[in-house]
């Protein structure tokens, strides 16, 4: 659960959002701009308030990572005819849960089965990557950052891309825009996604 606040200085008005939890995070890939996450919360209840919930919260020094040190794997192989796509992790999560006598708040936010979902877009040079959508073979993606000593990787161990046909965007090259979705069945890591943050970050309690 997170408490999440936000502020309209010039106003002094505060959104306190109590019982929140993320409902689905989406990570582009691809561009040249700074690395991001898209997030999308979900929370039981809203309060307006005059003054902030934590007038000092504590500041975390950020290593940002820029998408030009972005590198791919797929399928264990480095790729670099991809030009963009996305993972997605979608808790799938229950915001119909009403109690009565509640005051018309979420009484409780359970999850369900959590999606690993995504696409990747790429030159269509050949058809290795539609023959496996077409043919359903397993395949993996490994996503690194790198910031010298920093880095971040994002391994969806096990997936299978959706089939669909490479599309004629327009004269300077034909791009196939697959969709994939990730599982575990038997790979070593135990896991549909596996996320790995090294840093100088010594705790984030």
């Amino acid at each position: 659960m997170l408490t999440i606040e936000r502020g309209f200085t010039d106003i002094t008005q505060y959104f306190l959002y109590n019982g929140c939890k993320i409902s689905r995070c989406t990570i582009p890939l691809g561009g040249d701009v700074e690395a991001t996450a898209n997030l999308e919360f979900m929370g039981a209840k809203e309060t307006l308030a005059g003054v902030s919930f934590d007038a000092t919260p504590t500041a975390l020094v950020l290593t940002k990572f820029g998408m030009p040190s972005l590198a791919l794997q797929e399928g264990g192989a480095p790729i670099a005819i991809v030009t963009g796509g996305e993972i997605a992790l979608d808790f799938t999560l229950d915001g119909d849960q009403y109690a009565i006598g509640a005051g018309g708040l979420r009484g409780d936010i359970p999850e369900g089965l959590v999606q690993v979902i995504g696409n990747i877009k790429a030159f269509f040079q050949d058809a290795t990557l539609y023959n496996k959508a077409v043919n359903g073979t397993e395949s993996s993606l490994l996503a690194t950052w790198t910031d010298g000593a920093h880095s971040l990787a994002i391994l969806v161990p096990e997936l299978k891309y959706e089939r669909s046909a490479p599309g004629i965007e327009g004269p300077r090259g034909v791009l196939v825009e697959l969709p994939f979705r990730g599982y575990y069945e038997n790979n070593a890591d135990a896991t549909a996604i596996k996320v790995t943050l090294i840093n100088t970050q010594a705790s984030y309690a």
